[in-house]
């Protein structure tokens, strides 16, 4: 006997929407009080009380609306979604076209045990319906609905709470709370040191009115010997700004993947991840488009590297990929990518034309050369910032070493990169289109850009490229190419 459908009831949401969305709005009326307290001059009592009265007679009966208009339901074919206060939008998504229930918990979420759903399809760019605040448990049950349908499966229960029966899992990789540390030690971030400089702009505060102020106090003998040596004084700000982001990369790094879990269960992949916010989804293999290895000379030194995977229709982390593996051992990554893509890294790959070098050296020697000469006729010293010239040169030929391609197995390898690798793996038949350019200069050496369109793509550097191949190896690949994708769409 089948389990009963799901009721198309049209449903509110969790009343913790309406607090979370007041303490949103919060911090956005600080701001306006700062604001009118800088401005105001001897009406800034008035001026206080002017943005307090908008903020109850407007702002507050506006999110009171919000939260009482918004409605949705679900039936066994979609889930529609009322919104909106003057202007009403219903929105309806087949269950069929949903790609991924992505489940959110903030802090304040998880301690009052609700969390925020992300309904994502293949048109990618932002979730097609998110519903702010649920019930974890009713969170679960429309991330059960869907799973049941796209797996034909009876549904689960409503009497019986919405639970689906606990299936077999397999782990197939886990970062310890030591992992996670680890890895935000290979990672730096001025998040904050920006943040700080920003809030002082904003607060009318001059960075150096700051310093002054620092100075007159019990920091003034540090001053006195700042002014006596400004070279060991402006090392020691460098060496406090890298501790301070060396730190920040540590903490977010922890924020992020603390409790990080990727599990195989009834034939898809599970993550699980977040301290402050816990986030849990589902990676659809057949919306894999390609997946990369990236790594650093820090990374590689101490055997550690990056899995990332790209997805078609999900924005993850401002992109279209999202991590994998975070931080892993090669031999972690061997045994847990094949779950999405099964291939086997070349032993060498193809090299592009050494002319490459030479187009490097030259573009980096003239960003650099050329705003130092302009520099230079009204400051002399920007001079010295032609010492950077060798690094820059020595930047050039890394790339080309590490630049690389090869064909097999309908499978698409490119590496590229200097400091930061790109190692990506491509099956032949999830390219969308190829494009092969030649800048005037390339015209001139014979030479020749492949670059891959994949679907997803949210950047310029969410499309590989073999840059430099020599005009006749650009046509014979690209021919290979377009034969081997033109078997695939046939085959498929």
């Amino acid at each position: 006997m089948n389990a009963p459908e799901p009721t198309a009831v049209r449903l509110r949401l969790h009343p913790m929407t309406f607090l979370q969305r007041i303490l949103v709005s919060l911090p956005g009326v600080a701001l306006l009080l700062v604001q009118a307290w800088r401005t105001g001059g001897d009406g800034r009592s008035l001026g206080s009380l002017a943005v307090l009265g908008l903020y109850a007679l407007v702002a507050l009966p506006l999110i009171m609306a919000q939260y009482l208009q918004f409605r949705y339901r679900i039936t066994d074919r979609e889930i529609i979604i009322e919104s909106g206060v003057l202007n009403r939008r219903v929105r309806s998504i087949p269950i069929e076209r949903i790609n991924n229930v992505e489940i959110e918990q903030q802090l304040i979420a998880r301690l009052t045990g609700t969390a925020r759903v992300k309904i994502e399809t293949a048109s990618g760019g932002k979730p097609e319906g998110m519903l702010e605040l649920v019930s974890l448990a009713e969170a679960q049950r429309i991330r059960a609905l869907v799973a049941a349908h796209a797996a034909g499966a009876a549904r689960p229960s409503e009497a019986a709470g919405g639970a689906l029966p606990v299936a077999a899992e397999t782990e197939l990789f886990r970062m310890d709370l030591g992992r996670v540390l680890l890895s935000g030690m290979f990672r730096f971030s001025l998040l904050y040191i920006v943040l700080a400089v920003s809030s002082l702009d904003y607060l009318g505060l001059d960075v150096e009115d700051v310093a002054a102020a620092i100075a007159e106090g019990r920091l003034g003998p540090l001053s006195e010997m700042a002014a006596a040596a400004p070279v060991l004084a402006g090392a020691t700000v460098l060496a406090v700004a890298a501790l301070l982001s060396w730190l920040t990369g540590i903490a977010l790094q922890l924020n992020r993947y603390f409790g990080f879990r990727l599990v195989l269960r009834e034939g898809k992949l599970h993550k699980s991840h977040g301290l402050l916010t816990r986030w849990s989804g589902v990676i659809p293999v057949h919306r894999v488009q390609a997946l990369m290895l990236r790594t650093n000379p820090v990374m590689r030194r101490f055997g550690w590297t990056r899995v990332e995977v790209q997805m078609m229709g999900i924005k993850a982390e401002g992109s279209g990929r999202q991590p994998l593996l975070p931080f892993a051992r090669p031999a972690e990554a061997a045994a847990a990518a094949p779950h999405v893509l099964a291939f086997t890294l070349p032993p060498a790959l193809r090299a592009v034309s050494s002319l490459h070098r030479r187009r490097l050296s030259v573009r980096y020697g003239a960003l650099l050369c050329l705003p130092l000469a302009a520099g230079a006729h009204y400051w002399g010293f920007t001079l010295w910032g032609l010492a950077a010239l060798p690094l820059l040169l020595l930047l050039a030929r890394l790339q080309y070493h590490v630049h690389g391609w090869e064909l097999a197995d309908d499978l698409l390898y490119i590496r590229r990169g200097g400091l930061i690798q790109r190692y990506w793996v491509i099956p032949v038949g999830k390219i969308q289109t190829l494009s092969r350019t030649s800048t005037y200069f390339q015209r001139r050496l014979g030479l020749a850009t492949l670059a891959i369109d994949l679907a997803g793509a949210q950047s310029r550097r969410d499309h590989p490229r073999i840059a430099d191949l020599p005009e006749a190896a650009a046509v014979d690949l690209a021919a290979a190419l377009y034969d081997r994708m033109t078997r695939a769409a046939a085959a498929g």
